[in-house]
């Protein structure tokens, strides 16, 4: 009885993590279109502001793709995330290989994982299948919107790329691209493959698009960093809510594949 309150009361505080992580998300995505719609009147001008922000968030597309490819690393660094992961199956891994799924490659001798779930019915849209390998629906969107936003991040930020009057189509498109993300993660799993592929990629574009647009409007190293550190902050939240998600599907079919073997 007592091992169950305090699970109850465990998972109430993860809850409301996640509801604090949701509102503090759409808070700073609302605050980001305030000033961005109504930038300071006076502006510090700042020579190096857009070659910096672009090496800033140019290196923050880079460690993404990286930490893509080393997930369990990256949960080990998130304190909740590593919770949450720690109550998922043990052997499912070991169920993949033996499926003849190939979830991990060597390159250079670095261990790559690029397959990550759990091999049972309830992760079969998370993942998709490439010969004898497996890969992570999401982690390919994002790197995969990573390497195509990289491009226009330098256009932008060190090769002049500008549109006039473009700030405000940048931030709705951004805007929408981030908070649509951020509420699928909330409230609905997307089932389709290629829309979840698409949608993480879309979100990396998204966050170039909302900073861009800010930097067009603003003009503000402060304010661009402000935005830089939100877009931290949104993929934090979408990676907690996913390890909350991915629970939630191992709670609902009583974690069989921990006890099929």
């Amino acid at each position: 009885m007592e091992k169950k309150t305090k699970m109850k009361k465990e998972k109430l505080r993860k809850r409301l993590y996640a509801a604090f992580l949701a509102f503090a998300s759409f808070f700073g995505l609302l605050l980001t279109g305030i000033f961005t719609v109504f930038p300071p009147a006076s502006q510090h001008v700042f020579a190096l502001r857009k070659p910096l922000t672009g090496a800033l968030f140019s290196a923050l597309c880079v460690l993404g793709m990286v930490a893509v490819f080393f997930p369990s690393k990256c949960s080990e660094s998130l304190s909740i995330v590593k919770h949450v992961e720690n109550t998922l199956p043990k052997q499912n891994s070991e169920t993949a290989e033996e499926r003849g799924f190939q979830r991990t490659s060597n390159v250079l001798g670095v261990k790559l994982a690029h397959g990550h779930h759990p091999s049972c019915e309830g992760f079969a849209h998370h993942e998709f299948q490439m010969g004898s390998k497996t890969f992570c629906v999401a982690c390919m969107g994002l790197f995969s919107g990573a390497s195509a936003t990289l491009p226009a991040a330098a256009a932008y930020f060190f090769f002049g790329w500008s549109l006039e009057n473009a700030a405000l189509p940048f931030l709705v498109l951004g805007f929408g691209g981030v908070a649509f993300i951020l509420v699928q993660y909330l409230f609905f799993e997307l089932k389709n493959r290629v829309l979840r592929f698409s949608l993480n990629a879309f979100f990396v574009f998204s966050s170039f698009l909302v900073l861009a647009a800010a930097d067009m409007a603003a003009r503000s190293f402060l304010l661009n960093m402000f935005v830089l550190g939100y877009i931290v902050f949104w993929l934090y939240t979408r990676i907690v809510y996913s390890k909350l998600r991915h629970m939630e599907i191992c709670e609902s079919c009583g974690f069989k594949c921990a006890t099929a073997r």
